[in-house]
C-alpha cells in the first residue's frame, strides 16, 4: 500500500508538465592515516529532493521514505523510465570494474539528464472538466542547435505549457512522420478527455491541419467548443493578397467540412440520420431527453458521478436537436 509520501509525489508529478531533472553529485573523502587516498562517492537526486543511490534506490525524502521504487513512482506519474543502461555503465580498466556515468559526465560542471513526461491525462482532466471551450496553441521553433515543439492548453480552469519535444539538430535530423507520431501520442489522451466531456472534435481534420503546420514550421492554434466544434487558425503567415484569399477560401471550405462533421455527431447522438424525417428526429429527441431528464434521474438514489454525467448528456441532447433544427430550417 502507498504511504503519504508515495501519494504526495505521484499527485504532484501527475499535475506536472515539465521534465524532471536527474542530477548526480559527488562527495569526496580522504581515507588512510599515512597513505591517504581520495574516495569519491556518487549519488543521484531527482526533482531537487529525492535522493537515490547508484542502484537508483530511494535513500532520502523529507521525513517519510516512499514505499514505491523510483521507477514505479515515475510510471504512475506518467513519466518515461530512467534510462539506466545509458546512465550507468561499467568500464574495465586493468581488470578492475570502474563505474562510469557516460551520459551525465558530458554535462559538466553539473551533470544531469531530463526525464520526459509521456502521459498528460491527469493534466488534461484538470483543465477540461467543467469548461465549455479549449484553446490549443502549437509552437514549432528551431535554430542551428535544436528543435522545440510545444503546446499551450488554455481553458476556463487555467492553462499549461507542455513541452512535447526538444531535440538536437545534429544528432536527430528532422523527420516529419516521427515528429507527428510523437505529437499525436501526446494529444491522444486529450482527444479522449474532450470526447468524454461532450466536446465536438473532428480528429481527421484536426490532424490534417496540424500536419500541414508541422511541415511548414508555422505556429497554429485550435479553438474547440462544445457548441461550435473546432476552429483552426494559423500564426505568422505572410503572403500576397492572392495567397491570403486562397487561405480564406480554404478556411471557409474547412469550416463547412467541420460543420458537416458536427451535424453528423448530432445525428449520431440522437440515433437518427440526415435523411430522417422531422417526426422521426423529434421522437428520437424526446425519447433521449426523457431518459436523461433531471426529473427522471432524481429520486433514484444514484451516485453524484452518474447524475453529473446524465445532466451533461441531457444538455448535449438539447443542443443536438437545436442545431439540427437550425440546419434544416425547422421553425
Amino acid at each position: 500500500m502507498p504511504n503519504a509520501s508515495d501519494k504526495e509525489i505521484i499527485n504532484r508529478w501527475k499535475r506536472n508538465t515539465q521534465p524532471l531533472r536527474l542530477a548526480v553529485y559527488e562527495t569526496k573523502k580522504e581515507l588512510g592515516i599515512i597513505f591517504k587516498r581520495t574516495y569519491t562517492k556518487r549519488e543521484y537526486i531527482i526533482d531537487n529532493e529525492i535522493f537515490l543511490n547508484t542502484d537508483f534506490e530511494i535513500t532520502s525524502y523529507k521525513e517519510l521514505l516512499p514505499t514505491f521504487t523510483i521507477h514505479e513512482l515515475l510510471k504512475q506519474s506518467g513519466y518515461e523510465p530512467i534510462p539506466i543502461d545509458s546512465v550507468q555503465l561499467l568500464h574495465k580498466i586493468d581488470s578492475k570494474d570502474i563505474p562510469v556515468l557516460s551520459i551525465l559526465d558530458k554535462f559538466q560542471p553539473t551533470p544531469s539528464i531530463n526525464i520526459r513526461k509521456i502521459d498528460y491525462s491527469a493534466v488534461y482532466q484538470k483543465l477540461v472538466d467543467g469548461c465549455n471551450e479549449v484553446s490549443l496553441k502549437f509552437t514549432f521553433s528551431k535554430d542551428e542547435h535544436k528543435r522545440v515543439h510545444s503546446m499551450l492548453v488554455q481553458t476556463d480552469q487555467g492553462q499549461e505549457d507542455i513541452l512535447i519535444s526538444k531535440e538536437n539538430q545534429y544528432k536527430n535530423p528532422f523527420n516529419q512522420l516521427s515528429t507527428e507520431k510523437r505529437i499525436f501520442s501526446v494529444l491522444q489522451p486529450l482527444f479522449k478527455q474532450l470526447h468524454e466531456s461532450g466536446f465536438i472534435l473532428d480528429e481527421v481534420s484536426f490532424k490534417e491541419e496540424l500536419s500541414s503546420s508541422i511541415k511548414s514550421w508555422k505556429s497554429c492554434g485550435f479553438s474547440i467548443s462544445r457548441i461550435h466544434g473546432t476552429n483552426y487558425r494559423t500564426g505568422n503567415e505572410k503572403g500576397s493578397s492572392n495567397s491570403q484569399q486562397n487561405h480564406e477560401n480554404s478556411k471557409n471550405n474547412k469550416n463547412k467540412k467541420q460543420e458537416y462533421h458536427a451535424l453528423e455527431q448530432y445525428y449520431k447522438l440522437l440515433g437518427v440520420t440526415p435523411s430522417s424525417s422531422r417526426d422521426a428526429v423529434t421522437r428520437a429527441y424526446r425519447a433521449q431527453a426523457k431518459k436523461f431528464h433531471p426529473d427522471t434521474i432524481q429520486g433514484k438514489n444514484l451516485d453524484d458521478e452518474f447524475i453529473e454525467f446524465a445532466t451533461l448528456k441531457f444538455k448535449n441532447i438539447q443542443q443536438a436537436y437545436s442545431e439540427i433544427c437550425v440546419a434544416r430550417n425547422w421553425t
